[in-house]
């Protein structure tokens, strides 16, 4: 029971903010479940919630869509859902995925807190990094 409820005021702070600020509650409640449930169940939950709340948003703003956008976040996306479902039966710990999301997330916070400025780079050279990014965690694993 007292695990549910931490789950709650977690999930119901982390929302809150993604409800602000448009990001971060995935984030924030992940390590949350993780710890509580492992990851398999975190994955699942995540999932159902972001289905969820992406049907009601669209549901409520199609008129706004960009297609061309979303065209390119789906091919993305589903290329790193693709890549991700494949490296899981060899990842044995979830520990290892916790560890990298752990480093991922302070590594970005980090940049954002003291990049010095905004660095934009061609779309061919951020394709280039993520099919980079992609092998090198194949390889690792």
């Amino acid at each position: 029971m007292v695990k549910e409820i931490i789950i709650g005021i977690v999930s119901f702070i982390a929302f809150t903010v993604h409800a602000i600020t448009g990001f971060g509650g995935n984030i924030m409640v992940f390590p949350v479940l993780t710890a509580f449930y492992g990851a398999a169940m975190a994955r699942t939950s995540m999932n159902l919630i972001a289905w969820v709340s992406s049907i009601s948003v669209t549901a409520d703003c199609y008129k706004y869509i960009n297609y061309k956008e979303l065209k390119t976040i789906l091919i993305w996306m589903g290329s790193g859902l693709i890549m991700g479902n494949l490296m899981l039966p060899y990842i044995k710990s979830d520990v290892i995925i916790m560890l990298l999301y752990g480093v991922l997330i302070i590594g970005v916070a980090l940049y954002k807190l003291f990049g010095k400025k905004e660095t934009n780079f061609p779309k061919s050279v951020l394709i280039i990094i993520l099919i980079f990014f992609f092998f090198w965690i194949i390889y690792y694993f």
